[in-house]
């Protein structure tokens, strides 16, 4: 049998699946996925999240962000201007399907949500 040898930054390019899952196991680094927009409000999830067990949206509006649980629809944490919070959870609850759909895709092996 031949054994071929591969570096590793090419073994995870040709890995079919994600290479998030290299991110999960050996923690290497984190991305923050934009998953939308709605006006000047940004979304992202991010694949670290340390000390967080509740999985959760990052919304912001110019230096200011909160986190919105894709649970409930809670405000975790942060602040912005109460208008743009509300719109902001609106959002989030109308794009809930794709949001754990993404949220899943980043940490299906540390905090998956249903």
């Amino acid at each position: 049998m031949d054994c071929i040898e591969h570096e590793l930054i090419d073994f995870i390019r040709d890995f079919k699946s994600s290479p998030l899952i290299f991110n999960s196991i050996f923690g290497l680094i984190e991305q923050r996925g934009r998953v939308g927009s709605r006006g000047s409000i940004i979304f992202e999830i991010r694949t670290k999240e340390q000390g967080h067990n509740v999985p959760h949206v990052h919304a912001h509006y110019g230096s200011d962000n909160i986190s919105i649980s894709l649970i409930d629809f809670s405000v975790l944490a942060g602040n912005i201007p109460k208008k743009q919070e509300k719109v902001a959870v609106e959002w989030v609850k109308k794009n809930i399907n794709n949001l754990k759909d993404r949220w899943n895709e980043y940490h299906r092996y540390t905090i998956p949500v249903i």
